[in-house]
């Protein structure tokens, strides 16, 4: 993936990959112990390894080891090769490269995924605190921990590069040897000259081997790797799909395309082809058919459809324009110029009635997003069927690898590499929206899409048939749940702007304060939002570990300490990582929400539109997006605050706030069927209290409030996985405690254990879980040799079917909800789902039967053997009413 983004993007002219060889080099000659510290590969690597060795071969991609040596010494020979007449990017994750980073040589530092920092020499200043070329000589000092070279022990990061910007070298360190201040230092490096020597001889590349392989032989190009069939292939049997998505000439996918003989895409162009796709759409001979929009930009409420393409059999389409810039003028289609002959408006007009008219099923890709463009011109699908080719192929894997986007699935299922969208619009043919497109090229476009959608559709809907479970949950809770999602974004959310701006410069002052004391802590001036800096302080100026006595190994990286929320919880009992915690917290929602969402506000409704992404998680969950109201938190302070923003649109509004309450124990407890975990919820109790007394042996009155945290904790945390460690981390317990905690839990409810661990060995012999209603979920990772995965899949694999029911009741419930509010005529309106919450903005002398009908419809979702209790809030805002 690396390898394909940065010949895209970077445009080389030369490429060669380096190889390390199994074979020992010089520095192992002169030190044995050279990286003798590394574990074994993982078995799972291995394989690998030789399969893109294999790939490298097939896709003719210059390829190269030399006995004796590493790839560092290679890649930097052939960059110091090119260094005088053209610019050179190695592109790697180590550090030890930055020593020959130059004006002409660069650093791709490889990060997270397939992106990559650039690194020049400011800043390898600002990473090392010394120039490339003096790189070596603080690695003399500080040794290298991977590949077991010692360095000085006792000189740190800091210290090295201070001695070596002051003396100008390791020999200049050891010539004014007796002049250094700190004798701690002076000491070690007197004892250890050796070491230091030896460890600049081992952290220095080679950069003057001789390569056996000319300037010709390394030149390759984008171009090239593109036009070996080979590659394909390779990645069609790989199942590498988003990679193949790479390869997208515009000119040569439009012109194949368009001379496929089969295929038959029409203009409609006249009123006599406008009846016939009416007629084949009201048609009772026309079980289904597929529609599919193009758009002036991606904005679902605001932009507009420039085409409608149509498909009522396999490789047959028709592309309706429907934008006025098409009609009373001549345009080129094809080899011959035409005029649309038919009147806009009425047509408009009569394909909303004959949508509404059908008995046919409407079949789009990305459903949701037709609907609202549909919508934006003023038609409607009305209550006749629809089906997401999107949603259902999300619904029969919900890990689909290659994902759900239209391209990915057709090249999948259908062997057909569709025509991108980057051949029609963006910088690689210079326009900006789909009216720029020429005629010919969009009507092919459009049709393809519908096309592919329509055949699509033939292998989701025989693959739905043979489950009926997946085909109940299709038609009657995924598809009304998408219409649902469409009036609650077209329906929007209402925002205090005011309040926001007032509430963003309260945020400032608070980080303003809290920047200011986390340097007065520290003793400097530093960035604190940049993870290097601030690692740097922590642990080599402040040393929280030190002073917290942290027995535990800092976690690094190649460019500094980790510094992300899982490391600094470990040390937050010093102030200056709580002040960090609340400077970050602060940040994110200020740059997230705050100062964000008044922009978002569309002018033509003065409220924000959120997306709901119904195929956004593998267990069935909502989540949302642009912007993610689901994030928001609700424990902290300020979290609240920015809630409070979320108001009623309406003068005599409220907003209403329905959440089921301990959903997933809920669940638990019926899918377990433990005896104890169903009385304590069918008689009401508190189970959290209630848990603790059982595992105790106390009466509830006995239980303290730290007890019921503890056992609160074991509740919510079997569902994820929990183990000891992770109980004693979160409550601050010891490990044995939280052993023993763990232990008379699952003796108390052993229906639970029992579950948990046919959930496991179900999944194992599977491979596959499900929820109540037979959702299922994929858990492929269970067979990794990697221990950790393996673990991770485990817990994923009882979380699942838990998490997964759970929103499948809250989707239940949301239907009821809507059903209630339409057969009432309400004018009270959902905005917002998050998680077991249903967020309502209407009028307050409705509130009464808002509560009646959330109480009732939300509880009676599901007959389980325990109650599903919710409660419902009401307030001026967000909020209030939780």
């Amino acid at each position: 993936k690396i390898i394909f983004k940065i010949l895209k993007e970077q445009k080389p002219t030369h490429f060669v990959v380096c190889w390390d060889l199994k074979q020992k080099t010089f520095r192992h000659d002169f030190f044995p112990l050279y990286k003798s510290n590394r574990g074994e590969t993982p078995p799972d690597i291995i394989p690998q390894i030789a399969l893109i060795k294999e790939l490298m071969t097939e896709f003719h991609i210059p390829s190269i080891a030399i006995p004796g040596f590493e790839a560092d010494d290679i890649a930097c020979s052939i960059a110091k090769l090119f260094e005088k007449k053209a610019t050179s990017y190695l592109v790697t994750a180590d550090k030890d490269y930055m020593q020959v980073v130059s004006d002409s040589i660069f650093l791709f530092s490889l990060k997270k995924g397939d992106d990559y920092d650039v690194i020049n020499r400011e800043k390898v200043i600002d990473y090392f605190g010394v120039p490339p070329e003096k790189v070596t000589d603080v690695l003399a000092l500080t040794g290298d921990a991977v590949d077991f070279i010692p360095g000085v022990k006792g000189i740190g990061d800091k210290t090295a590069a201070k001695l070596i910007l002051e003396y100008g070298s390791l020999e200049g360190v050891y010539e004014n040897i007796s002049q250094i201040l700190n004798k701690r230092a002076q000491s070690a490096l007197a004892e250890q000259k050796e070491n230091a020597f030896l460890s600049k001889y081992l952290a220095t590349v080679k950069c003057d081997i001789e390569i056996p392989l000319s300037e010709e032989q390394l030149k390759f190009t984008f171009e090239k790797l593109e036009q070996n069939t080979a590659v394909r292939d390779k990645l069609s049997t790989l199942k590498m799909f988003s990679l193949l998505k790479s390869f997208a000439s515009p000119e040569k996918t439009l012109k194949q395309a368009s001379q496929w003989k089969e295929r038959k895409y029409s203009l409609i162009k006249s009123k006599e082809d406008v009846d016939f796709i009416l007629d084949k759409i009201t048609s009772p001979q026309t079980p289904f058919f597929a529609l599919d929009t193009e758009t002036t930009g991606l904005d679902a409420l605001e932009d507009k459809p420039v085409g409608i393409s149509f498909c009522f059999e396999e490789n047959c389409a028709f592309y309706l324009p429907c934008h006025p810039q098409y009609f009373h003028v001549p345009l080129s289609f094809h080899d011959e110029v035409v005029t649309l002959s038919f009147d806009l408006q009425s047509t408009l007009h009569a394909l909303d009635s004959a949508l509404q008219q059908r008995s046919a099923t409407v079949i789009a890709h990305n459903l949701k997003y037709d609907f609202h463009q549909l919508l934006n011109i003023g038609i409607n699908l009305g209550d006749a069927p629809f089906a997401c080719t999107m949603v259902g192929s999300w619904l029969l894997n919900p890990s689909e690898p290659g994902g759900f986007s239209l391209d990915a699935l057709s090249l999948k299922v259908l062997g057909l590499e569709k025509i991108p969208t980057s051949a029609l619009i963006g910088k690689a043919v210079g326009r900006q929206s789909m009216l720029e497109v020429p005629l010919t090229d969009i009507v092919t476009y459009g049709c393809e899409d519908a096309d592919a959608t329509f055949q699509l559709w033939t292998h989701v809907k025989e693959k739905l048939d043979h489950n009926s479970e997946l085909l109940d949950l299709f038609y009657n809770m995924e598809m009304p749940i998408l219409r649902l999602l469409v009036k609650m974004e077209r329906q929007g959310v209402k925002i205090n702007s005011d309040y926001l701006d007032d509430l963003a410069h309260q945020m400032q002052l608070n980080l303003n304060y809290l920047e200011s004391e986390i340097h007065k802590a520290s003793g400097s001036e530093f960035k604190i939002t940049s993870p290097k800096q601030l690692g740097d302080v922590l642990f080599d100026v402040v040393k929280v570990h030190e002073v917290l006595g942290f027995k535990g190994k800092l976690a690094k990286t190649t460019l500094g300490y980790k510094t992300d929320a899982k490391v600094l919880e470990q040390f937050e009992a010093h102030p200056i990582v709580q002040m960090v915690q609340h400077h970050r917290e602060l940040s994110k929602l200020l740059n997230t929400y705050v100062a964000v969402l008044p922009n978002l506000v569309k002018n033509s409704t003065q409220k924000i539109h959120t997306s709901f992404n119904q195929i956004g998680t593998a267990t069935g969950r909502l989540s949302s997006s642009d912007p993610n109201l689901q994030n928001i938190p609700i424990r902290t302070e300020w979290g609240k605050k920015v809630r409070a923003a979320i108001v009623s649109s309406l003068p005599d509004g409220q907003i209403t706030s329905a959440d089921y309450s301990q959903i997933e124990l809920r669940v638990l407890a019926h899918l377990s069927q433990d005896k104890n975990m169903l009385l304590a919820f069918q008689e009401g109790q508190d189970i959290h209290r209630q848990t603790a007394a059982q595992i105790l042996g106390k009466s509830l009155q006995e239980v303290s409030n730290e007890e019921r945290s503890n056992a609160k904790a074991i509740n919510f945390g079997i569902i994820y996985g929990m183990g000891p460690h992770r109980l004693a981390n979160e409550q601050k317990i010891s490990m044995s405690q939280a052993k023993m905690f763990i232990e008379k839990y699952f003796l108390n409810f052993s229906g639970v254990r029992e579950y948990l661990d046919n959930q496991r060995l179900q999944a194992h012999e599977v491979g596959i879980v499900k929820t109540f209603f037979g959702r299922i979920r994929p858990i492929l990772a269970l067979k990794s040799n990697n221990f950790q995965e393996a673990k991770l899949a485990e817990n994923m694999a009882i979380n699942a079917p838990i998490q997964g029911t759970a929103a499948d009741i809250m989707k239940k419930g949301m239907l009821a909800v809507q059903k209630r509010l339409e057969e009432k005529n309400l004018k009270t309106k959902m905005i917002i789902q998050v998680h077991d919450e249903l967020v309502l903005d209407g009028p307050k002398n409705e509130e009464t039967e808002v509560r009646q009908i959330l109480k009732e419809a939300m509880e009676n979702a599901v007959k389980f053997d325990v109650p599903m209790l919710v409660e419902v809030g009401v307030g001026q805002n967000w909020f209030e009413a939780k």
